[in-house]
């Protein structure tokens, strides 16, 4: 159980001097550490924590904005991963919920290797990119930084913003088995790439938008037998979706398209399973 203090607590005054992604340990038993926006002691015993997030003035919030731009200036200069706290318990409540209501829990949170930025309060994700590159892509939960909901790095080609994720993992290459064998899934963001994964075992690719250039296409149409479209349902998601057959028809690549009720993150394993298995269906038709 987390209890999440009201008032400044007594073990407050021996951690108010961590920086963010800081750590102490105090007492015996006890860890602290400090995310950029709430300090947590994590009682090692009985399993629990503490929470105190200390209310900022308007000069404290304008500073935070100033430096969490700074620091995003900075991370964009390279893709090497920033800093990053890697246990979710560490993190504030919004950033580890907006995974787990995707469906993905702290063990599939440690296998996607994602982490809390504590200096640009992003969630940040690693991703390998079709061109074969390492890179990463971090996601705001702030809405009054003014700052964009995702960052990447300057030098990641975007393309439409093509992600690689096969089945041996995120940073994994395509499995031989899988080419030219298997359909490949192709969805707009990064966690419905790994719900669809996770949930049926199929290659992904997350276009990280609604579209995708033809390096990227002409490089799928080459691996695999025919693509699965599984992009949002909502207006910009499906012209996306009737862009992209139209490019993947001019190569004469099958490609089927999936319409759901929600994004395909949001949707249940059994759910996820049986979209797919009718879009399956459809392709040998």
């Amino acid at each position: 159980m987390t209890v999440f203090h009201k008032t400044e607590p007594p073990w407050f005054e021996s951690v108010k001097d961590l920086r963010p992604g800081g750590k102490r340990r105090i007492g015996d038993g006890y860890l602290a550490s400090f995310n950029g926006r709430a300090y947590m002691r994590y009682d090692f015993r009985e399993k629990d924590g503490e929470v105190w997030e200390p209310q900022m003035t308007l000069a404290q919030r304008t500073a935070n904005i100033v430096a969490l731009r700074e620091a995003e200036d900075s991370a964009i200069l390279s893709s090497e991963l920033p800093e990053l706290m890697l246990h979710p318990r560490d993190w504030p409540v919004e950033a580890r919920n907006w995974l787990y209501k995707a469906g993905i829990s702290n063990q599939g949170i440690s296998a996607m290797g994602a982490g809390w930025s504590p200096r640009m309060e992003r969630v940040v994700v690693p991703v390998r990119m079709l061109d074969g590159t390492n890179q990463w892509v971090a996601r705001t939960l702030r809405t009054d930084s003014g700052q964009p909901k995702y960052l990447f790095p300057k030098g990641m080609k975007r393309g439409g913003g093509t992600v690689l994720y096969g089945p041996d993992g995120p940073l994994g290459a395509w499995s031989e088995d899988y080419r030219d064998k298997s359909p490949v899934v192709i969805t707009e963001d990064y966690l419905s790439a790994w719900r669809v994964t996770n949930d049926t075992g199929l290659p992904t690719v997350s276009a990280l938008g609604t579209t995708m250039d033809r390096d990227a296409i002409v490089k799928i149409a080459a691996q695999f037998s025919a693509a699965i479209l599984w992009l949002d349902p909502d207006y910009y998601g499906q012209l996306g979706a009737r862009q992209l057959t139209q490019k993947f028809g001019a190569l004469d690549f099958p490609v089927v398209n999936v319409v759901s009720e929600r994004d395909p993150k949001n949707h249940e394993p059994e759910e996820i399973v049986r979209y797919i298995a009718e879009a399956t269906e459809q392709l040998k038709r």
